[in-house]
């Protein structure tokens, strides 16, 4: 994982006949605040929702640190492409021309590698794989926090029940444990007295704010936003980043997808722009927003600043 402790490798996801993500691959390190920009339909989102696993890659894998989340790719392993029959038939033929990388390249190409009656070898190391790496999804989701662009609050619970609900179902916290945090967390944002109403009595910015607080009762090891502030008026925006700017310096592993280029160049150790499925550039704030290399982002950047 070489110290990340979010990595997508190979990532492609379909809807329909729709190719929304093209083989991304990324890593996001310990305490890293990542933000992703890019134009809709860019991907974004649907990658970020693949990194807990609300949406299922098509192929590809999700790592949370040394933990495989999605079912092995044999496309992303040499060892197990190694295992299979096709790779050994590539290597029966001797071509003096191809080498190793070549051979493993022809199989990837080729979509040969999942035939249904490999050998027990390859079954078994596919066997090893999952049973090493297989993650809980629970646990997983538990340790990756969401923040929506709508709240996603339950308008039937009171703000505390919203807040305690996931930690108490998944046996995370005693419900005396976790009304404890949440009003230590209500506390932090100054909305204590708001404990027992409902999301349809607050403003958007409170909304988002418990929804951010919401998810910290789980006690995550990384945030992921998306676009949490486009649904919000504009006076709402700043107190939504201003607590996001808390969480990062607290030192919060942090992905967010946004259009606040403002927070990015504030926040970002580094900024992802996303352009048809693919990460099309990659930099710190300065050099991505000062001087972009692709023109696709310069196109991009020129219509929001």
């Amino acid at each position: 994982m070489n110290g990340n402790i979010i990595e997508v490798r190979g990532l492609y996801k379909y809807f329909g006949k729709l190719e929304v993500l093209k083989g991304v691959s990324c890593g996001i390190g310990k305490g890293e605040k990542v933000v992703v920009i890019g134009a809709s339909g860019s991907g974004k989102s649907t990658m970020l929702r693949c990194m807990n696993l609300l949406e299922r890659p098509t192929y590809g894998e999700v790592w949370f640190k040394d933990n495989l989340l999605t079912p092995v790719d044999p496309y992303l392993h040499e060892e197990i492409i190694r295992l299979s029959r096709t790779y050994k038939k590539l290597l029966s033929k001797q071509d003096p021309g191809m080498d190793d990388a070549a051979r493993i390249a022809l199989i990837k190409e080729k979509d040969l590698l999942h035939e249904k009656n490999e050998g027990s070898a390859y079954s078994s190391a596919m066997r090893d794989f999952r049973k090493r790496y297989r993650l809980d999804e629970n646990l997983a989701r538990a340790r990756i926090g969401m923040v929506f662009q709508h709240f996603n609050l339950f308008n039937n619970l009171t703000v505390l029940q919203n807040m305690t609900l996931a930690p108490v179902e998944l046996k995370q916290k005693t419900k005396e444990e976790a009304e404890a945090k949440a009003m230590d967390l209500l506390g932090k944002i100054g909305l204590t007295e708001k404990a027992d109403a409902y999301p349809s009595t607050l403003s958007g910015g409170q909304k988002q704010r418990i929804a951010i607080v919401r998810s910290l009762c789980m006690d995550p090891e990384v945030m992921l936003f998306d676009e949490p502030t486009s649904a919000l008026d504009p006076e709402m925006v700043g107190e939504v980043l201003d607590l996001m700017k808390k969480l990062a310096e607290a030192g919060m592993t942090m992905v967010v997808v946004t259009h606040e280029i403002g927070f990015a160049r504030e926040v970002a150790d580094r900024v992802l722009f996303m352009d048809g499925g693919v990460i099309a550039e990659s930099g710190t704030p300065s050099e991505l927003f000062d001087s972009p290399k692709t023109l696709r982002a310069q196109q991009f950047l020129n219509s929001v600043l």
